[in-house]
């Protein structure tokens, strides 16, 4: 009996040498991590995790209390408690003491009862951030010598046409038009500029809604009513061709953070192209899935479908395969959804169609903390 004593004394000390070492261990992690079990009891968390959110702890402890009363993670803490969840994220920028952007995730240990006991992980990704946005400057400065170029182009065609039109207009004035003939060629002459004038507007306007576009607006909405909206304003349009549109979604409801104009916007672009390509007695098939982490929007056409050599350009701006267009309906959408920090892909073949394929992350969305307004 003693010896089973001691052997028992023995197991717990080397349990106990153990979970201190893997406590050590994590301590040394950079990631912040804290697990928190059922009924709020703080089971563990490591010196980066108050590190990171630059907790003022009063007593030697973590609390639920300092968790609560911290700006940025006492929000997310309520956030995670109200909703049943698996995987969770934030990205936050916080601009108190200094400015910093903290990527934080949260796990759920039991998938049956996901508030029950969670993980939160939180990593400093400041360098990558700065990496990132030296990059997108980069890029955007690309895109906007690129948008500059193929502006002067599509607003050049017009006015050589205006030019040409106002001289033979000229002309026709200086013959003096008296008889209706000269009258009628002057008409014509007058309706051609106004299609130009048209035609520039629609280019200027297209234009400015992608270089200066308006602020998103995070918000929770259901992603099935969104894309039931956008079809519905677009099905006048498709039953004048005799183009039928089908919508499906394999859940009633789905609720995630964005901005549901834009998501509408984003759309209404891809349907309507795909409205204009496919012609008279046509098809299109709109379906919404869901993956591990977010949402698959399908949008696929029976049309003609489009080259290889032009998939590769499809997003780009200005680029065009109608003889009417403008190039920059798809640039917008493409634009919207990496706003949303999601995906946006093109199959297509020959003969067999088109799929657009958008990709909306489900719970990860961006928000912006000021801990300290004077600052």
């Amino acid at each position: 009996m003693d010896k089973k004593v001691e052997d028992l004394k023995t197991h717990i000390k080397q349990l106990s040498e153990k979970r201190n070492l893997c406590h050590a261990a994590m301590d040394f992690l950079q990631e912040g991590l804290l697990i928190i079990e059922k009924d709020e009891d703080i089971a563990f968390y490591n010196s980066s995790f108050v590190k990171h959110l630059d907790i003022q702890v009063k007593s030697s402890l973590l609390t639920i209390g300092d968790l609560r009363r911290h700006p940025i993670f006492g929000n997310i803490l309520h956030e995670t408690q109200k909703t049943d969840f698996i995987h969770y994220a934030r990205d936050v920028e916080i601009f108190s003491p200094w400015r910093k952007h903290l990527n934080i995730r949260a796990v759920a240990l039991d998938r049956k009862k996901p508030s029950k006991s969670v993980v939160y992980i939180i990593q400093d990704t400041t360098f990558l951030k700065r990496k990132q946005e030296e990059t997108f400057q980069q890029k955007k400065l690309g895109a906007v010598l690129s948008l500059g170029a193929g502006f002067a182009h599509e607003i050049g065609n017009p006015l050589n046409s205006l030019n040409i039109h106002l001289q033979i207009m000229k002309r026709i004035l200086d013959k003096g038009a008296t008889n209706k003939r000269q009258l009628a060629g002057l008409k014509k002459e007058i309706t051609i500029l106004e299609g130009e004038v048209k035609r520039m507007d629609n280019v200027i306007s297209n234009f400015l809604k992608a270089t200066r576009p308006e602020k998103v607006c995070f918000k929770e909405i259901d992603i099935v009513e969104t894309v039931r909206l956008s079809l519905e304003s677009l099905r006048g349009v498709a039953e004048k061709r005799s183009i039928g549109i089908d919508f499906h979604s394999s859940f009633e409801r789905k609720f995630l953070f964005a901005d549901a104009q834009k998501i509408q916007q984003a759309i209404i672009n891809i349907v309507q192209n795909a409205i204009e390509a496919i012609g008279e007695g046509g098809q299109i098939t709109v379906s919404c899935t869901e993956r591990e982490g977010g949402i698959d929007i399908a949008i696929t056409d029976d049309g003609p479908g489009i080259l290889k050599e032009d998939l590769s350009m499809i997003f780009d701006p200005f680029f065009t395969t109608k003889s009417d267009g403008v190039g920059l309906g798809l640039v917008i959408s493409y634009q919207i959804i990496k706003e949303h920090d999601g995906d946006i892909s093109v199959k297509s073949f020959p003969g067999e169609g088109t799929t657009f394929l958008i990709r909306l992350p489900l719970r990860e969305y961006k928000l912006k903390f000021i801990e300290d307004s004077k600052k």
